[in-house]
């Protein structure tokens, strides 16, 4: 199995996440430093969890909107939404407008995108993909994001203070490529069954779904304990950042004179390599066991779950 085997829709989704995860590895990391200088650190604290909170729960209703009107359709809404989003931003923080209010509703904005897209795009992967296929396209994918983040996360730590409005409009403009590439080369993978239901129906309908979902005690024991981690890791490296920047003076570090952002830049890129380089290790630990039926199930759940 090799990349160019896999069908196009794979290939652009790789390159385009790497893309645009590179760039935005350089943006927000840093954005709860920006929130944190414009609104105080306990505000920066309380809008960052509501920004998290409403993009979890857009992906709650992500998924059904692509089972309903189709993946790239919703793909397409979300990019271009995101777009606009970005432009915004561009244009709050140019040499001519500043507006760190009007920054944050586009970073709400921007986590509804990502609720709307997130599922989508799982979906369509796993559509125009084999079960043979998916171990090696989880694989890239994985590296690929880890690449970009800890490549973009040491970079953004050096430009995000100086060139915020240049880093928005390279993000402005790779977003821009990726609302073209989904537009007119990605292929729709889904067709869904025509219906024509009013929104209370569509509410009913979710809420009918959810309700089977909820009769399963363990998987919503292993999702709720996955938000709460989540939820604890991000608002860990949003705190360090914040406490970095404000305490940490600027001093040497191997070759380099660093303030506390651009040390988180490079705590963050390091912790990106480790997580990288453990989960190489734990791939190879579980290998031996995928040849006991009893264990090659769970290694390939574990090997996708990471990707």
């Amino acid at each position: 199995m090799r990349f160019r085997d896999f069908h196009k829709n794979i290939k652009i989704r790789i390159i385009e996440t790497f893309m645009s995860r590179f760039v935005g590895s350089m943006i927000f990391p840093f954005m709860s430093i920006y929130l944190a200088v414009h609104f105080g650190a306990k505000m920066a604290g309380l809008l960052l969890l509501i920004n998290v909170f409403i993009g979890i729960g857009i992906n709650f209703i992500g998924g059904y909107f692509a089972d309903q009107f189709g993946r790239k359709m919703i793909m397409l809404f979300a990019e271009t939404l995101r777009f606009a989003a970005f432009f915004i931003m561009m244009i709050c923080n140019s040499p001519w407008f500043f507006s760190p209010a009007v920054t944050f509703m586009m970073m709400t904005v921007n986590s509804i995108c990502w609720g709307l897209a997130g599922p989508a795009n799982s979906a369509m992967l796993i559509d125009v993909s084999t079960p043979e296929q998916r171990k090696l396209m989880y694989s890239i994918t994985y590296w690929a994001n880890n690449l970009s983040i800890a490549i973009g996360g040491i970079l953004g730590a050096f430009l995000f203070k100086d060139y915020l409005f240049q880093l928005f409009l390279a993000l402005t403009v790779v977003t821009g490529v990726v609302v073209y590439l989904v537009a007119f080369f990605i292929d729709e993978s889904y067709a869904p069954v025509s219906s024509v239901l009013r929104p209370q129906e569509h509410v009913l309908q979710l809420f009918a779904n959810y309700k089977k979902v909820l009769h399963d005690r363990m998987f919503v024991l292993y999702v709720f304990a996955g938000v709460l981690i989540l939820s604890m890791e991000f608002q860990l490296t949003n705190y360090v950042g914040i406490r970095l920047s404000a305490e940490m003076p600027v001093q040497q570090f191997l070759f380099w004179k660093v303030d506390g952002v651009q040390m988180m830049g490079f705590l963050r890129s390091e912790n990106t390599i480790l997580v990288a380089l453990m989960a190489l290790l734990a791939a190879k630990l579980i290998t031996p066991f995928e040849t006991n039926p009893s264990w090659s199930e769970a290694a390939s759940f574990l090997r996708s779950d990471m990707g």
